[in-house]
Order: structure tokens, then sequence, then C-alpha cells
């Protein structure tokens, strides 16, 4: 299964999903507004399904702060993951946000460490 660079993925006791904005081969050919869009309706699709307990929205992009602040008045768990500069608008929307150029760094920093250590 090909994963798209924008992506959601869905997370709970009830298990783990990873959906996609378009099909590989049609992604070629949809502007980042249109893939925005059908990303919003595969999160609201599952969101009715009634099969999750919450999501991780992996982006930094302010732009998904209304579908965040949506899925927890439906009561959902949101983990936001992306860039430290991401929107403070929509860090604060999310249940938790983790930096992922954070968590990167620090594995770097370990590896370097690790091998100077050998």
């Amino acid at each position: 299964m090909e994963i798209l660079p924008v992506q959601i993925l869905q997370t709970g006791t009830k298990g783990i999903e990873a959906c996609h904005c378009a099909n590989p081969a049609a992604a070629l050919f949809v502007r980042q507004n249109a893939s925005d869009i059908m990303l919003v309706i595969d999160a609201m699709d599952i969101l009715y399904q009634d099969k999750t307990d919450g999501f991780c929205i992996v982006t930094s992009d302010s732009d998904f702060t209304r579908l965040v602040n949506r899925l927890r008045e439906e009561g959902m768990f949101v983990i936001g993951m992306g860039k430290s500069d991401a929107s403070k608008t929509f860090i604060a929307a999310c249940n938790e946000y983790k930096f992922l150029d954070k968590i990167v760094d620090e594995e770097v920093k370990e590896t370097s460490k690790a091998r100077t250590t050998k």
C-alpha cells in the first residue's frame, strides 16, 4: 500500500488505518486544495462509521484546524504531528501535538552519540 504525503492515521482501541487523500494514479493530477478536501471527506467518513476513538493528523497546515475542532466536538481524541513552526491555533486545537522535527533531531543526536562511543 502506498501512502501519499498528506495522510490521516486513524487510531484507537478499535484499530489503525491509513487514509489516503486520493489513489496514487489520481494524485498525479490533483492539486493540493483538492487533496485537502478529499482528506477531510475521508476523515468525516471515518468519523461517522463509528469505528475509531481518535485520529492522528500528520500536518503542519493550519487549514486543518477546523477539522480538528470538528473531530473533538464529536468526542474524538486528536493527536497532531508536524513541524515546530505549525500554527499555534492548530497545535492548541489538538489534544496532543508531537513536533516531528524535534523527534528527528533527537534521533540524529542519539545515533551520532552511539557511533562516537563505539
